[in-house]
């Protein structure tokens, strides 16, 4: 009883312990959730206000404003490909891309079927359930 009670013991302790972890995730995984929202919604404000204000340059034939802080200036980006038709596009400039990835429902029931399937095997593992 000794050893096994002092087992139980320090197995409520690590169990309350577990539960308290596991809260606090759910808790730091909202917050996060929230901070992300927080910036996407920052960054997209952001990516429109610079778009207008490129935009309003642009049609008033403004390439550059100037202030002690800062500068803004016009530039073209470097040139870049546009599909407008990939069905269109020669097969020198199409590139095919094959992967392979295990279908696991359909070997774990295969296997558990009693057909053999090479290369894969059931495993069972254990894990600790707190409720």
């Amino acid at each position: 009883e000794g050893i096994s009670g002092a087992i139980a013991e320090k197995g409520k302790g690590i169990g309350a312990l577990l539960l308290n972890w596991e809260a606090t995730e759910k808790q730091v995984k909202e917050a996060a959730n929230m901070m992300l929202a927080r910036y996407t919604a920052l960054k997209k404000r952001r990516e429109s206000l610079r778009d207008y204000l490129l935009e309003r340059m642009e049609d008033a034939g403004i390439e550059q404003i100037s202030c002690p802080e800062f500068e803004l200036t016009v530039v073209k980006n470097p040139p870049s490909v546009e599909i407008e038709d990939a069905d269109e596009l020669p097969t020198a400039f199409l590139e095919v891309k094959i992967s392979k990835q295990p279908v696991k429902k359909a070997i774990k029931k295969a296997i558990q079927a009693g057909e053999e399937v090479p290369g894969a095997s059931l495993t069972q593992k254990t894990r600790l359930r707190i409720r």
